[in-house]
């Protein structure tokens, strides 16, 4: 017959129960050092600033975890050894390849992007016989980088610009020199031009890649963490996410 030792077995079970509490707790500790939270006053003052400048934007837009990104490297996709030679380029900026495809579902587009060695993160938006894909790393997007493509008679025409990252980005555990977003938002009512008044419709962290690295001759760029600020007026506002810098408007 098979007895239970019940007092071994609270033992064990006891013992059980303190590491996975000692688990929990370091594993909150790590988390919460990746990032530090903006107080409710904090946000709610600057709300009203930027409402004392005609910019309305509510209190629930702007995130009060705020991440220390870093820089990350990233290589063109023209070096891939299975892009085509026979490419041409659009622009100093942008390429364009035919393949043979169709854009009937997102599965489709992954195997037309991969057949000509455009792999990686990305977020696809499909319409009828076209579609845009995005560039994405580490669940933040690399703004300003997307690649359009259209089928016609079998064939899938891709443009645009492409990058890979080389390492998966990380989130650093210092954050005291980093500009938080509310001073971000701050240096948006200073910064932004408009008529009458304005909305704050969509606050994005992503990375950005500057206009001058963002040529096919560059192999090997960096891309440093950004704020993205796009108001009701179709103008959007790249700011740096690490110390503030305003990095360019476009309309």
């Amino acid at each position: 017959m098979f007895f239970i030792n019940w007092e071994k077995l609270k033992t064990f079970l006891i013992v059980l129960f303190a590491v996975l509490n000692v688990f929990l707790i370091a594993f909150t500790l790590v988390q919460n050092s990746k990032y530090s939270v903006i107080s409710d006053e904090t946000v709610s003052d600057t709300v009203k600033i930027l409402k004392s400048k005609n910019i309305n934007i509510s209190a629930d837009k702007i995130d009060r975890k705020q991440v220390g990104l870093n820089v990350i490297a990233l290589k063109n996709a023209v070096v891939s050894h299975n892009f085509p030679s026979g490419f041409s380029r659009g622009d100093e900026k942008t390429f364009s390849v035919e393949t043979d495809g169709n854009l009937s579902s997102e599965g489709e587009i992954k195997k037309v992007l991969g057949s000509v060695g455009l792999k990686g993160e990305n977020e696809i938006v499909l319409n009828d016989k076209s579609a845009v894909v995005y560039l994405k790393t580490g669940g933040f997007p690399v703004f300003d980088v997307s690649l359009n493509l259209t089928e016609q008679n079998g064939k899938v025409k891709i443009s645009g610009s492409w990058y890979f990252a080389e390492n998966k980005p990380k989130k650093s555990s210092d954050t005291s020199e980093v500009v938080s977003l509310t001073g971000i938002l701050i240096d948006f009512s200073n910064t932004a031009q408009f008529d009458g008044e304005i909305n704050v419709d969509k606050i994005e962290l992503g990375y950005y890649i500057s206009e001058s690295n963002r040529l096919l001759e560059r192999l090997n760029v960096t891309a440093a963490p950004c704020w993205k600020i796009s108001s009701s007026d179709g103008k959007c506002y790249y700011f740096n996410a690490r110390n503030g810098e305003f990095l360019k408007q476009t309309d």
